[in-house]
Formats: C-alpha cells, sequence, structure tokens
C-alpha cells in the first residue's frame, strides 16, 4: 500500500505527453482549456455521465470510479465493458493515434485498479479515437505493465520533489 496521496491516473498520461505540462496542471494547478481540450469534453460527455446499459449481452459501465491502494492511483474510466470472461477498460481519445505510448499507459492503469477492485486478471482494453470511429486494441503485456509502474513512480517522484 502506498502511502502518499494518490496519483490522478490522468496524469500519468500527461506526464508521458510533457513532464513540465503535468507539473504545471498537477502542481501549479495551472490549465487553461483550448480547443482540442473543448473538443475533448464533449466528446466525453456521455462516458462522463455514470451509470450502466446492456448491449448485445454487453454491460457498459460509464464513468466507473477507480482506485488502486497498491499503486497510490486513482481516477475513472470511461467505459468498461462487463463480458462473461471479465473486465475490458475503453478510453476515449478524440484524434487519432498518437506516437507516443501514453494514452496505452493510461488504460494500463485503469487495468491495475480494475484488477485490484474486482480480483481479476485484464489482459486487454481499447482505445476508441473517435475521428477515426474506431478503436484500436491495447495488449496489456510485461512491457506495457513494466513502462506504466515506471511512469507511476516518475510522478510520484516529480509531484513529490
Amino acid at each position: 500500500m502506498i502511502d502518499a496521496e494518490p496519483i490522478l491516473i490522468s496524469a500519468l498520461n500527461q506526464y508521458l505527453f510533457c513532464p513540465r505540462r503535468c507539473a504545471l496542471m498537477h502542481i501549479e494547478g495551472i490549465w487553461a482549456d483550448n480547443e482540442h481540450t473543448i473538443k475533448g469534453a464533449l466528446l466525453h460527455e456521455h462516458t462522463d455521465e455514470p451509470g450502466y446499459e446492456a448491449v448485445d449481452g454487453v454491460t457498459l459501465l460509464r464513468a466507473l470510479p477507480l482506485v488502486s491502494e497498491r499503486y497510490g492511483l486513482t481516477g475513472k474510466a470511461d467505459i468498461v465493458e462487463v463480458r462473461e470472461d471479465g473486465y475490458i477498460p475503453v478510453e476515449y481519445k478524440k484524434g487519432k493515434r498518437r506516437k507516443f505510448d501514453n494514452d496505452d499507459v493510461q488504460l494500463c492503469a485503469q487495468a491495475f485498479c480494475l484488477e485490484e477492485m474486482f480480483a481479476c486478471e485484464v489482459s486487454v482494453g481499447y482505445i476508441y479515437h473517435a475521428s477515426s470511429k474506431r478503436r484500436r486494441e491495447v495488449i496489456l503485456d510485461w512491457r506495457l505493465r513494466a513502462e506504466t509502474e515506471r511512469v507511476i513512480q516518475a510522478v510520484r517522484d516529480l509531484l513529490r520533489d
């Protein structure tokens, strides 16, 4: 169990995009919306409204609060698909796939929380890219898990120091 303040899962994404931006947002509290963040907020309108629905035998949980004591994380999942074989996080993004792994790390951190909360194994998740209206499968293998753990520690160090 981590004794420090929990880290927002979204901070991991911000850190990989730009550590300075992460510090400005999460240490200094500096943030200004722009065209891209406003479009992203509009995309998340439906997923940010807590609730659930069943579609073709799959239960979709929207805005599910997430927590991990082991990793000291907190946040929420846009969508979690509950299927017979387990839980699958789905992260919504407004644009196309970026060249960085920031979205994949964010998704993997969500999986860490789901695994701890539901005592299950999460081996796959999806990033839904609104610009293409497609979702991309993300395999939550040992490499991505190790990178996610590294980034959690880097963000913790940044916030502490």
